[in-house]
């Protein structure tokens, strides 16, 4: 920790200290410190390797117990809370919160905002119990990744594990991932586009100086979108792996839909070309869109006849049954809307596709999908559909 309470009652904040190394050693000499949170004793650690800061002794507890922090983590943290100091002056560096019984590593009183620096792995579990604690004390909260958690499988593609997603803050609808690394001293806000696999993750990226940010403008960010080659290219690669090598998959869904097609006589490879698409917000589902999408085109609308019609809200309640029973999965974090929209997106390429067509706030159903005869067929198939996609 960087702030610690004297037997005076004074404090000292490492992130402010203008004191030198000989003061403070003599400071260490003299004069006890205690946890601002739970009154423990806490030692003054003045190496050459590590940012100055406190610890509590060994083995004892705290009523907010942290991690272990590295330099990576207190150098960031000192950082964000300088820069943050140019813009609100009523920032505040590990101020315990009583009610939601937290210290977040920085609190902003004129937003209500804590924010906490992220740098090691936790369980996606704790970190959402953490920002359940804030909502519903009546705070808000800005999680800041490490960057280097930030992980590049490819050109647009980042590997975003769970804990990530449970991080993600969103602005005007969108959600963000942001970063920083105290060594560059950058920002990296990451922002999905479309999800792939429950990690892989379709993403656009941006990296801000922390010299030329204000929070204010970190918080109204340009997002931009990929090129519809690029987005071809992704998802074609994509399909491929997923007809091809279909048994990397291990799912329920994978299995639930294999099978279902195996008692029609089919095989999940040569699921329908209007599967496995693109479509607006479906990094809210974490299944892969090909299985999600093929039960909407070979179950969901296989029952409906020709020219009958069918609401958004009559295909949500039936793809929460399958969520309720543990075939589909979705992000923790995602929300009714959030499915919604993932279905909405599908269904707005389907009506590109002709599969569907719009009348007022209901869905026609004009053409069945089918499943291919071969793989070959089916990926040729594949690159004709994603080139009439918008």
């Amino acid at each position: 920790m960087l702030k610690a309470v004297s037997s005076v009652g004074s404090i000292l904040n490492f992130a402010e200290n203008k004191e030198g190394l000989d003061s403070l050693i003599k400071l260490r000499k003299t004069t006890d410190f205690y946890c601002p949170s739970c009154n423990g004793s806490v030692v003054m650690r003045l190496g050459q390797k590590k940012v100055w800061h406190f610890a509590h002794r060994a083995h004892a507890p705290c009523v907010d117990p942290w991690e272990v922090e590295s330099s990576y983590h207190l150098s960031g943290k000192e950082q964000l809370y300088r820069w943050l100091r140019n813009e609100h002056a009523d920032v505040e560096v590990e101020t315990y919160l009583p009610e939601p019984r937290k210290r977040p590593d920085l609190f902003l009183k004129s937003r209500n905002l804590a924010i906490e620096y992220q740098c090691s792995s936790i369980e996606e579990a704790l970190l959402q119990h953490r920002s359940d604690s804030y909502y519903q004390s009546g705070l808000d909260v800005w999680w800041i990744l490490g960057k280097s958690r930030l992980r590049s499988k490819y050109r647009f593609i980042h590997s975003v594990s769970s804990m990530e997603w449970a991080a993600v803050k969103m602005i005007n609808h969108t959600p963000i991932l942001f970063y920083y690394c105290p060594f560059e001293k950058l920002f990296s806000l990451v922002v999905p586009q479309y999800s792939l696999t429950p990690t892989k993750i379709v993403c656009t990226s941006q990296i801000i100086s922390l010299e030329t940010t204000s929070i204010t403008s970190l918080f109204q960010p340009h997002v931009t979108t990929l090129s519809h080659s690029h987005i071809n290219w992704i998802w074609l690669k994509q399909k491929r792996i997923w007809r091809m090598n279909p048994h990397g998959e291990k799912s329920y869904a994978y299995f639930y839909m294999r099978k279902l097609l195996y008692k029609k006589g089919g095989t999940l490879r040569l699921f329908p070309s209007e599967a496995g698409i693109p479509s607006s917000s479906n990094y809210w589902i974490e299944t892969p869109a090909y299985l999600w999408q093929s039960w909407i085109s070979l179950v969901f609308l296989q029952n409906l006849r020709p020219k009958s019609t069918f609401t958004l809200h009559h295909l949500s309640n039936s793809f929460k049954e399958l969520i309720s029973r543990g075939i589909i999965k979705v992000r923790t974090q995602s929300f009714e809307e959030g499915i919604e929209l993932s279905l909405r997106g599908y269904l707005s390429q389907l009506i590109t596709l002709s599969v569907l067509k719009k009348r007022g706030d209901r869905y026609e159903k004009i053409h069945q999908p089918a499943m291919h005869h071969s793989v070959e067929i089916a990926l040729k198939s594949d690159e004709r559909v994603l080139s009439n996609l918008s």
